[in-house]
């Protein structure tokens, strides 16, 4: 009988190399089998939580699928209220904030046994209510899915952001730096990438967003990641009709330092005044004094900046439609979905060529990709905002890029497939 580790490393590897067809066609279930699936997330608002929530929706149709979040994720926890059979919420919130600063890594730890016991009553429930399979999402809180440790059912992890907490601790900060550093800080990432070593391992099958997150799993865990490509639903992002254009263009995502906005301040700076666009920028959330020193930033460049809070998907919608282009600098996203929305609403992208932007932005068709140089990422924004005809081509062949290659329905049949077949695995053959 093979351990919960041991079988996650024999199963991803047939499951990733080509030799595995034989094992896919002997386990192949019945096409109207129908799978009781728990799904289990703490996702903030953004790609990650829009992304989830497609998935539910399509797999809702065919199968029986609940859902367990905790009060700390986007709205509350009620964001699929309307996505699954039932949904079910945990109370749970960070508390090391309460902490003195020189003992802010213990109350870290603190949070970590906390919300490891509440997922310790969620997993309680997923075992005896017997489900087929469990499918989990990267937790914004160290990313540590501590679930998996509880669980006896097959599990499914679906892990994003492999890079976010490696940019975290290399980018500046805006707030006021400590003095001393705080010795306690190197011990808790140490514990905290153990830790994650072993809970990604107690998956039956990983799951990841891109070729480049793919990449990064394996270069940090060891891991055989299988890419599930996400899909952006077409019916809520699509062109806003006799939508008046703006000298604008669009960023979206946090207001935070690995999102590089002041990068796309920069960039616009370097276009002569007369004419540089405006920058709008659609957030949700926004870290402590990043948004003060962007607003300086703007001020000093001679940037225009109009900041949208908390939009919503017809808002978004609105906006990618207005801009001439929506610009995408984040440092090394895993994927984003934002390239992929924008294009959606045929409006073209400006991106840097990393991360999983390579995989979305086809460049000098849907958009352009530059070097992480404001110089040129400026120049590209600026043969948009002056080429309307340009802008309009892009802008179309993005629309018809994202309907051939990026669609839910596409997504949603893999992964119904990836989900069958790990819930069959478990005979032990």
């Amino acid at each position: 009988m093979l351990t919960r580790a041991s079988s996650f490393w024999t199963r991803s590897r047939l499951l990733v190399v080509g030799s595995s067809s034989f094992w896919f066609r002997r386990l192949r279930s019945p096409d109207t089998m129908q799978l009781k699936i728990a799904v289990y997330h703490n996702l903030p608002s953004g790609g990650a939580l829009r992304s989830t929530r497609s998935i539910m929706e399509r797999l809702n149709r065919t199968h029986v699928v609940d859902c367990f979040a905790l009060s700390s994720s986007a709205d509350g926890g009620r964001s699929f209220e309307d996505a699954c059979r039932t949904l079910k919420v945990y109370d749970y919130g960070l508390r090391a904030d309460r902490w003195p600063k020189h003992l802010r890594p213990l109350g870290w730890m603190s949070d970590l046994k906390r919300i490891s016991r509440v997922q310790e009553q969620i997993a309680a429930e997923i075992n005896a209510a017997g489900y087929d399979v469990c499918f989990t999402s990267t937790c914004p809180f160290f990313e540590l899915p501590a679930i998996h440790r509880y669980l006896t059912v097959p599990v499914a992890y679906y892990s994003r952001s492999t890079t976010y907490p490696e940019i975290l601790r290399g980018a500046k900060k805006r707030t006021r730096p400590s003095v001393l550093r705080n010795p306690l800080g190197p011990w808790f990432d140490r514990r905290v990438r153990a830790e994650k070593q072993e809970l990604v391992g107690l998956a039956d099958i990983v799951l990841t967003n891109s070729c480049f997150s793919r990449e990064e799993l394996f270069r940090l865990f060891g891991v055989n990641a299988v890419v599930n490509y996400p899909g952006v639903d077409t019916d809520r992002f699509f062109r806003v009709a006799d939508m008046p254009a703006e000298r604008a263009v669009l960023g979206v995502g946090s207001i935070a330092n690995f999102k590089a906005h002041d990068f796309s301040v920069q960039a616009l700076a370097t276009i002569p005044e007369a004419s540089r666009p405006e920058l709008w920028i659609a957030h949700h959330f926004e870290e402590p004094g990043e948004k003060d020193y962007l607003l300086a930033l703007a001020e000093s460049s001679g940037v225009r900046l109009k900041l949208f809070e908390k939009v919503s998907t017809e808002g978004l919608r609105r906006l990618y439609s207005a801009a001439v282009a929506t610009v995408f600098p984040s440092i090394f996203e895993p994927l984003g979905l934002v390239p992929l929305e924008s294009m959606a609403c045929g409006t073209p992208v400006v991106g840097v060529r990393e991360g999983g932007t390579r995989e979305t932005v086809v460049d000098g068709i849907t958009g352009f990709l530059t070097q992480r140089d404001p110089e040129e990422f400026g120049a590209a924004v600026l043969r948009l905002v002056d080429d309307p005809t340009l802008a309009a081509q892009m802008g179309k062949a993005g629309r018809e890029h994202v309907l051939a290659n990026w669609n839910w329905d596409k997504a949603a049949g893999q992964l119904q497939t990836i989900l069958e077949r790990t819930a069959v695995q478990r005979d032990g053959s």
